[in-house]
């Protein structure tokens, strides 16, 4: 979320100047994207939790994140979570199917992100039980 407001506030600077950007619509849609880049990109090309080299590390304003690392065998793992509820890695044997996997992946985090309550929702229970159930699927699933 820093990383979105650092890029309004230099696109805001740009307006400010009267500075015309080609970049202005770029830079606008991800301010409005829900997923951004881990400590703005830094974990690309350190080593992850499966121990190999990561290639894309992205996390979810909702409180999620999904790691695409390299490694040595099996040659790709995805490793992704939603914060305080679960984590959970899958593997691939191509980048091809890793890609669309991790693509895959994201949609459905994201999905159930936004089905986490509040506490202080009235049906906080019943709709952790939904959330529990839509993670198990997610885990058969991937």
């Amino acid at each position: 979320m820093k990383e979105a407001l650092f890029i309004k506030m230099k696109l805001e600077e740009r307006v400010e100047c009267g500075e015309k950007c080609i970049h202005n619509q770029a830079i606008t849609e991800m301010i409005e994207q829900d997923w951004y880049p881990v400590e703005e990109g830094r974990t690309v090309g350190t080593t992850g939790s499966e121990r190999g080299v990561i290639l894309q590390d992205e996390e979810y304003v909702r409180g999620g994140r999904i790691t695409l690392e390299q490694c040595r065998y099996p040659p790709f793992a995805i490793t992704c979570g939603v914060y305080g509820w679960m984590v959970h890695t899958t593997f691939a044997s191509s980048l091809g199917e890793a890609k669309e996997t991790y693509v895959a992946m994201k949609k459905r985090l994201e999905e159930i992100c936004r089905l986490v309550p509040s506490l202080d929702d009235v049906n906080v229970e019943e709709k952790c039980d939904h959330v529990v159930n839509v993670l198990e699927a997610f885990v058969r699933d991937f």
